[in-house]
């Protein structure tokens, strides 16, 4: 399975905020063949203290014109939901990803919060930040549960110039480690607990 990271380049985007959620849509069009493949994204985000949660729902289709790529009928199109963690402490930046499948129209939790321009306003930034406090977000904490379709965890130390990337797709696992900014070495595994170089 190909682990698809959530891009940083944003062809289109809308921003708005209140004082509990901030919602924004991003389009991204990629030219193909047969007309465009659009990654169309909603997202809404809250911040507690040193933290920031986001939940980001998710379309990808294909289509004949560029313009037809828009942020829209997430209820019917949305296939795969995003939980996103990053938090700061001192030096030290962490960050998470969490993907959730949409099957049978569910995604198995706040199912309601799908095409979030119209309702983001009247959403419980509380239960965003509850259920992500519930995910093993933290670098240290082990992923042992098959209810994700991936995830992938960052950390970086600005004060020895170390990171290290964790990525898992189910059956296999990558780690890229990075110290004093330039030595990578880049490990591979099928449970997590056993690493050898890919």
């Amino acid at each position: 399975m190909k682990l698809k990271l959530l891009a940083t380049i944003t062809a289109f985007s809308t921003l708005t905020g209140c004082a509990s959620l901030t919602y924004q849509a991003t389009v991204e069009p990629e030219k193909i063949a047969t007309g465009y493949r659009c990654d169309i994204k909603e997202k809404v985000s809250a911040t507690s203290g040193n933290t920031t949660y986001q939940l980001i729902n998710l379309i990808s289709e294909e289509v004949k014109e560029e313009s037809q790529c828009k942020p829209e009928n997430f209820t019917q199109k949305a296939y795969l939901r995003y939980i996103l963690v990053d938090s700061v402490s001192g030096q030290k930046k962490y960050g998470s990803q969490f993907a959730f499948r949409r099957e049978n129209g569910r995604f198995g939790f706040m199912d309601n919060w799908v095409d979030l321009k119209a309702i983001y306003k009247d959403l419980d930034r509380d239960k965003l930040i509850n259920f992500a406090e519930n995910l093993p977000y933290r670098y240290e904490d082990e992923v042992n549960t098959p209810d994700y379709a991936f995830w992938s965890k960052t950390y970086r130390n600005s004060a020895n110039n170390e990171y290290i990337f964790l990525r898992s797709n189910g059956d296999s696992g990558l780690k890229r480690t990075v110290r004093n900014g330039n030595s990578s070495v880049e490990q591979c595994s099928t449970d997590g607990v056993t690493w050898t170089d890919c």
